[in-house]
């Protein structure tokens, strides 16, 4: 990304004029979300008040007590992750099992975003065709963001690591898509995509899920910035985390990357948690979307950390408007693309 001559013009201060107006190749914006971060879209629920679930609290939001009751499973203070683990392999629990999957499936594909603006819709305005947004989560709110604001800007790639209710497959073409829907090649209609049900042996071997991981740990490789957002790493994805390492670079080999760590935890339980992908103090701790470096640089990240990190310059920010209605915030964000699309000429 470094060249000769400094792309961000003179001054101390890559301020907001000249943010917007910089617009280079650069490195990949990988973005990690977990339950943590839907939860945080949705505060106080979705368009119908429902509440989006946390693994710690899916049995009670679910209402899956019932279910568990009449096959006389005991909770054992334990979370869903935890039950749905034990009773994986024992044939007596198939009924069990598949009565809990139908109802988390039903639940989940329910869940509509409110008619206004969110931080999903936010996130996906913010982020470019080469950054990547990778979720763990079930929930259909980030392709519902994604759908409705496709129109107004060129998003990044969406990538869902343990299936999600609104993405079907094709196994003939090997594609993915909206759900339900068909595929662009053959026209037959999508298979819903298995959601990956929390056991501990996780397998991330079906054609779907392989592809999707994949992917990230190609753009993981390729990035200069990795966000992680409301994602705890549970134990029970010790093999997730394992492959996130294997495509960030360890800290030993690191030159400037720089790690956000988006969370209501604190900074010493999250800077413990994830060292191992930190060098030194190459990384931010923030309970807050709106003050992470995606809502104060968008579509921009990647400028403003090179003007920062390779050519030592302030950054200024240049924060999005979080409080516009849809037809102001898309108004806002077409300066940016604007300035996008001539850079392509």
């Amino acid at each position: 990304m470094k060249t000769s001559t400094s792309p961000f013009g003179t001054g101390a201060t890559f301020g907001p004029d000249r943010e917007v107006a910089t617009v280079l190749e650069g490195q990949p914006h990988v973005v990690i979300l977990g339950a943590g971060a839907s939860r945080q879209t949705c505060l106080h629920g979705d368009a119908n008040g429902h509440i989006l679930p946390l693994m710690k609290d899916l049995i009670d939001v679910v209402d899956l007590a019932p279910i568990l009751d009449e096959y006389e499973i005991r909770l054992d203070d334990e979370d869903f992750e935890a039950i749905y683990s034990r009773l994986a392999g024992q044939a007596q629990f198939d009924e069990c099992r598949k009565a809990l999957e139908s109802k988390v499936h039903e639940y989940f594909s329910a869940l509509r975003l409110p008619s206004h603006p969110t931080l999903y819709d936010h996130l996906v305005l913010s982020l470019r065709p080469r950054d990547v947004i990778a979720t763990f989560n079930w929930d259909p709110l980030l392709v519902q963001a994604a759908r409705r604001n496709a129109r107004h800007a060129d998003l990044p790639q969406f990538l869902f690591l343990h299936g999600n209710v609104a993405v079907g497959y094709c196994d003939d073409d090997k594609c993915n898509g909206p759900y339900p829907g068909r595929c662009p090649k053959c026209k037959k209609e999508y298979a819903p995509t298995r959601l990956l049900y929390p056991v501990r042996d996780k397998n991330y071997d079906s054609p779907f899920l392989r592809d999707e991981w994949h992917d990230l740990q190609d753009a993981m490789r390729q990035a200069c910035l990795l966000a992680i957002f409301g994602y705890g790493a549970p134990e029970t994805d010790g093999k997730a985390v394992s492959l996130f390492k294997n495509a960030w670079p360890d800290p030993k080999e690191q030159m400037a990357e720089w790690v956000e760590l988006i969370d209501i935890e604190s900074r010493d339980r999250l800077s413990e948690r994830w060292d191992s992908f930190i060098l030194s103090h190459h990384y931010d701790v923030t309970g807050e979307f709106y003050e992470s470096r995606i809502a104060r640089h968008p579509r921009r990240t990647s400028e403003a950390w090179a003007a920062t990190h390779l050519y030592a310059k302030c950054e200024a920010g240049n924060l999005l408007p979080r409080d516009a209605d849809f037809p102001d915030l898309w108004a806002w964000f077409a300066r940016l693309k604007a300035v996008e699309d001539r850079s392509k000429q």
